[in-house]
């Protein structure tokens, strides 16, 4: 019954399968662009092993390599990063590690021969989870690591029963995001 504000209204991508959870990345994402994704993978792999990995309760060591990819990128270069910003730094460090001991956050990881190349923050209350900030090296961009993350991310929650849909948390129209969701 209380009052609310409908401000900056727009569509955004929403990872939202319903009981089409098996098979969904072959019908949303096309052909060509799983074939390119798969070239990319093999290519980086013959670099150095890769892996995925998740954080659920002690996330303070993959968050901090969060904020480290995303000052090391295009962010960190316009002064926009939260690690250059001791306020919003220290707000992301206790929001999502209190969120994260309650089972309300997690953090990805896509790992080159040890070292991440990609993270995202997932947030998640009740069925729903938001897929809030994503980072990766753009050094390898080429190989496209974010989209290689939010591949085996979209996996990760598509095999979590509990997960109804997740929020891109993107613009409207994003390039890389609306390929997938």
């Amino acid at each position: 019954g209380r009052r609310h504000a409908v401000f900056d209204h727009h569509e955004r991508a929403l990872l939202d399968p319903s009981a089409e959870r098996s098979g969904y990345l072959d019908r949303a994402v096309s052909a060509g662009k799983r074939k390119e994704i798969r070239r990319q993978r093999r290519r980086l792999e013959e670099v150095a092993p890769v892996t995925f990995t998740t954080a659920t309760s002690d996330i303070a060591a993959a968050l901090k390599d969060f904020l480290v990819l995303e000052a090391s990128g295009w962010k960190g270069i316009a002064g926009t990063a939260a690690a250059n910003d001791p306020a919003i730094r220290a707000f992301m460090e206790r929001a999502v590690s209190d969120l994260a001991a309650c089972g309300q956050a997690r953090i990805d990881r896509m790992a080159l021969n040890g070292q991440p190349i990609a993270v995202c923050v997932t947030l998640m209350s009740g069925n729903t989870a938001w897929c809030w900030k994503i980072a990766y090296n753009e050094g390898v961009s080429r190989h496209s690591p974010g989209v290689q993350l939010v591949l085996e991310l979209t996996e990760r929650l598509l095999a979590d029963q509990a997960i109804a849909r997740a929020d891109s948390c993107a613009t409207s129209g994003h390039p890389m995001i609306d390929h997938v969701w």
